[in-house]
């Protein structure tokens, strides 16, 4: 896996779906069969802390391979995402979310799940 160019944590944006996954950490995504040996669509993206997009439809075998495309996700980009996302599981009041960089909103996709 292309770990060391992926700044963790991150999301999975699943092609059709406003619904958002969030991953810690690589050691998460290597171990959680459910992730890394899953067979994503091919417009299935990986975003990481950084905005970097990774493709994530490449496998080696059994494991899925994140492979960095030519995007990268702006800071509105990602507010919209998680916009969406929060209101598509229920989420009142999105339209006043705001963040200040994209791994805050990644961190707060996964502050979402745990709570």
């Amino acid at each position: 896996m292309r770990d060391k160019m992926i700044k963790w944590p991150a999301i999975i944006k699943y092609h059709g779906d406003n619904e958002l996954s969030y991953i810690s950490s690589g050691a998460e995504w290597e171990t959680d069969q459910g992730l890394s040996t899953a067979c994503y669509d091919a417009d299935d993206r990986l975003i990481d802390s950084d905005g970097v997009v990774f493709s994530i439809a490449s496998r080696a075998g059994s494991i899925t391979v994140p492979t960095a495309i030519e995007e990268r996700l702006e800071l509105g980009d990602m507010e919209d995402l998680v916009r969406v996302h929060f209101s598509s599981v229920g989420e009142c009041c999105v339209s006043k979310f705001s963040i200040s960089s994209i791994a805050e909103g990644i961190t707060t996709v996964g502050q979402f799940e745990e709570s």
